[in-house]
């Protein structure tokens, strides 16, 4: 019983032995990796930060020391009028091995503005800077350069691609449609978009339609010697025609049997579906119908020779 009893104090004593040696080497790690820890890169998209905008940065951090570093608690501190502070962790590090981390920052708009990104690993008392950037402020008259479309006529139902470009703060994007010259409830709407300078948009017009390119921006208003922002709107509009598409067009049944009867004559049903038509004509014989270009069926008696 006295072995037993010695063997698992050793097992228990070697357990705890391993619990301090790895607290020791995690607080090692953090106290010292200022050390070892170099911030190689660090890379800003857009390259000139623009007002109003959101702005990436990308962190490439290297461990050039000799040993494995776990568990530093670090931050990205980004310094204006405002401080913003990104905090992230770096699980595991081996030596000569590289950390990388994407940030995401919102510029606010204003006119003068100048950005000092810092950087502090584990118990680093005063923060590393890495970079400033001046932020140029886009004080001009904002504008549509140019919304456009891939394709300006198409078979109704193929894509077409919408392409703008602007210049400008801008608060707020979206593109209004209105479907051309068709009986459906829903005639327009709008297509939600992001607030990106230059972008595209994929759309499948089965009818005639226009977009509108409806664009929201942030103009500087002085007042009383301070800069105010107040909203601006633009809009542009393009047009997309199309041509009709029969999607099936058939008689049930396709063969009649002739009928002497003038009360019971021989009849077939016509269903057809012609997408991005706005109107339909079904010539029988001498007898001319109208017909429902989107789905409808129709009776119809033929001429039998």
């Amino acid at each position: 019983m006295r072995k037993v009893f010695i063997i698992y104090a050793k097992r228990l004593l070697i357990f705890f032995m391993m619990i301090v040696i790895s607290f020791s080497v995690i607080y090692a790690s953090s106290y010292d990796a200022s050390k070892y820890l170099k911030v190689e890169s660090i890379v800003l998209y857009p390259k000139e930060p623009v007002p109003g905008e959101y702005l990436s940065i990308k962190l490439i951090i290297r461990n050039v020391g000799y040993e494995e570093l776990r568990r530093v608690k670090s931050k990205l501190i980004v310094r204006n009028h405002f401080s913003k502070e990104f905090t992230f962790v770096i699980r595991r590090l081996r030596a000569g091995e590289v950390f990388r981390k994407v940030f995401r920052l919102y510029i606010p708009p204003e006119k003068e503005q100048k950005l000092a990104f810092l950087v502090k690993f584990g118990d680093e008392e005063e923060p590393q800077l890495l970079k400033t950037v001046e932020v140029k402020s886009e004080d001009i008259n904002p504008i549509i350069v140019y919304f456009k479309t891939s394709k300006s006529v198409v078979n109704s139902g193929d894509t077409v691609k919408l392409y703008w470009g602007l210049r400008g703060i801008v608060k707020e994007l979206k593109i209004k449609y209105e479907v051309l010259g068709h009986k459906l409830k829903r005639r327009s709407g709008y297509i939600r978009v992001r607030n990106r300078k230059v972008g595209s948009i994929t759309v499948k017009p089965e009818f005639p339609t226009t977009y509108k390119l409806v664009a929201k921006f942030l103009i500087r208003k002085a007042i009383d010697n301070s800069s105010h922002f107040k909203v601006f709107e633009l809009s542009k509009l393009v047009k997309v025609k199309t041509r009709p598409l029969i999607k099936y067009f058939k008689a049930d049944p396709s063969v009649v049997t002739p009928s002497s009867s003038t009360r019971y004559p021989a009849e077939t049903r016509i269903n057809c579906d012609i997408r991005g038509a706005t109107e339909a004509k079904l010539i029988c014989g001498g007898s001319i119908y109208k017909i429902n270009p989107w789905g409808d069926i129709v009776r119809v008696s033929p001429d039998i020779q």
